[in-house]
């Protein structure tokens, strides 16, 4: 398959970065190919882009949805075919609706994999009880005693979300 290069479609970032139909980004400025960061919680490859002091952090597979597929029902998502969340070719990609998205994992059996065991995690009283004794925030709120948000929420295999709603008791309020 032939690599082909598209602005990125993101306002006061385009003509900075171009994203290629096989998912890298390439910086105009510097005029090499960016390194992507796997998140080692949510599993996507994304890429932090500056312009003038400003930063956004996105997944390659929007930049890639963003500049190559049109989206005319205005779908939220975007799903990865083969449920592979590294493969950010444009080949594999799709824009979908929530309820499209959850359906497909559903029958591709990653909703099983990724939510039962990462995003819906049931967890223990006494966990949640070391959870919020482990988070004492710093200035910035999100340093803790014993780890960063990252670390604990690979710990308890949680996301970020589930660990900011325990601390700041939006679930487990009767704990």
């Amino acid at each position: 398959m032939k690599e082909i290069y598209k602005d990125v479609g993101l306002i006061g970032f385009d003509g900075l970065y171009k994203v290629s139909n096989l998912g890298r980004v390439y910086s105009k400025r510097s005029k090499k190919i960016l390194k992507l960061s796997l998140n080692k919680v949510n599993g996507y490859f994304s890429i932090s882009l500056y312009n003038k002091g400003k930063v956004i952090n996105k997944t390659a597979h929007r930049l890639v949805a963003l500049a190559f597929i049109s989206n005319p029902l205005l779908k939220t998502q975007v799903n990865h075919k083969d449920s592979n969340r590294t493969n950010n070719k444009l080949s594999n990609l799709e824009w979908v609706s929530p309820s499209e998205n959850m359906q497909h994992a559903s029958k591709a059996g990653s909703f099983k994999e990724r939510c039962g065991e990462i995003m819906s995690t049931k967890l223990k009283e006494y966990q949640v009880l070391e959870i919020r004794k482990m988070f004492v925030p710093n200035t910035a709120g999100k340093r803790n005693a014993n780890g960063n948000y990252k670390e604990i929420c690979l710990k308890y295999k949680i996301s970020s979300h589930s660990l900011s709603a325990i601390i700041n008791r939006r679930t487990w309020k009767s704990v």
